[in-house]
């Protein structure tokens, strides 16, 4: 019998490397996706997902600025308008964040067991990079 593929999906919220540090003392994952502005902070990244692919390349370019390698993929919903100067899969959009998205896409890449850190879940689960509230959850 097959062990199951392990993910973690990796967001934005300020406990996502507290979240990524604990995962990692407990197993070793078989993948790792990144969301949005953490692809340019974790310096192993096999995918990046976001329902904003217009701000890929700004994050894409902080992480080559720390001489991280690519993820070997980019994912973004299908209906998204994708920078031109990169190469988007797309899956049908979740009408939710980009954690949910990421969720989807570990599911397509074939990932049984999915590990979310940092992917905030409440108004107050602010962002690593942003110490607001999170208000967007509102609407999810």
């Amino acid at each position: 019998m097959n062990k199951p593929k392990t993910v973690l999906i990796c967001g934005g919220a300020k406990s996502v490397f507290d979240d990524v540090e604990a995962a990692k003392n407990l197993f070793t994952p078989d993948g790792i996706i990144a969301i949005n502005d953490v692809l340019a902070e974790l310096p192993h990244v096999d995918y990046f997902v976001s329902m904003h692919p217009s701000k890929a390349p700004i994050w894409l370019k902080a992480r080559r600025d720390k001489r991280y390698i690519d993820p070997k993929g980019f994912w973004t919903a299908k209906d998204k308008q994708q920078p031109r100067n990169l190469k988007f899969q797309t899956v049908p959009n979740t009408r939710g964040g980009s954690g949910l998205l990421a969720v989807y896409v570990a599911r397509h890449l074939g990932y049984q067991k999915i590990i979310l850190c940092g992917i905030p879940m409440t108004i107050e689960g602010a962002h690593f990079h942003n110490p607001k509230p999170w208000r967007e959850c509102e609407i999810y």
